[in-house]
């Protein structure tokens, strides 16, 4: 073998060689390209494992029911008295107490003080703004009511003092609270056969019991039905002049 076959074949022996070289490499970075992948696939195929995990378990917590201390017993609610018939007198207040007060002030001051519901035996925005007008404290403490119904100083003609249309929404408005110290204290404001037949008509503009209009003695006798309270009641027209037949069960004013 001569020199040149020599170097021929060396040159054939090392490209040999180094292809092997490049494969080994190419393989070995292969390897390692699908063990990283392997390998991060694992992972996150665990992670899922676990996020299914936790949301079954997220899941089981809503749907247990929260245990309760069986001996707890509910809140009562605190009892604030009865507002609307004792000291002081304040927004909401109404009955006998609140008409006394009304109609005192309206023979004081006139009957226009109170435009919208005149002596109707309710402690609303109206009677609180005049009396506060007049240098009053909200709530009215007893002391002051009984200053006011006490000592009246009329400022204005008797006249005036007499409102058929105050008493009778008044009386309308004791009726639908169902307040018959209220109604029968506006009632007795009533002192003659005319005064009745004014305030009377001035009733019957309102409607009750579905809508129906009735007299002043029909809707007083109807709405308070109690024994007592239907005796009283026919008392205190009888007093204002009213003539009552019992055989026919009739009002009249001015007899049979």
């Amino acid at each position: 073998m001569n020199t040149a076959e020599v170097t021929q074949n060396n040159q054939v022996t090392n490209k040999g060689k180094a292809k092997k070289a490049v494969l080994i490499s190419l393989g070995t970075l292969a390897l390692g390209t699908l063990a990283f992948f392997g390998i991060n696939q694992f992972k996150k195929h665990k992670n899922e494992s676990n996020d299914d995990i936790d949301q079954t378990t997220s899941d089981l917590d809503t749907k247990i029911p929260v245990q309760t201390n069986s001996n707890s017993k509910p809140r009562t609610s605190v009892s604030t008295g009865n507002a609307n018939s004792s000291f002081p007198l304040k927004l909401g207040s109404k009955g006998a107490k609140v008409v006394e007060l009304q109609q005192s002030l309206m023979r004081t001051f006139g009957s226009g003080i109170f435009p919208k519901y005149g002596a109707d035996g309710q402690f609303g925005s109206e009677l609180s703004t005049f009396l506060q007008a007049k240098g009053y404290g909200i709530p009215l403490q007893e002391s002051d009511f009984k200053k006011i119904t006490q000592t009246q100083k009329p400022q204005a003609p008797a006249l005036l003092i007499f409102d058929p249309a105050a008493i009778a929404k008044g009386l309308y408005n004791s009726i639908l609270a169902k307040d018959y110290n209220a109604a029968v204290t506006l009632l007795k404001a009533i002192t003659t056969p005319t005064n009745y037949s004014l305030v009377s008509d001035k009733f019957k503009m309102y409607r009750l019991n579905g809508g129906v209009r009735q007299t002043l003695v029909t809707a007083m006798l109807n709405s308070f039905a109690e024994k007592s309270q239907k005796e009283n009641t026919k008392k205190v027209f009888q007093k204002m002049g009213l003539k009552y037949n019992a055989a026919s069960d009739k009002w009249t004013l001015s007899g049979f």
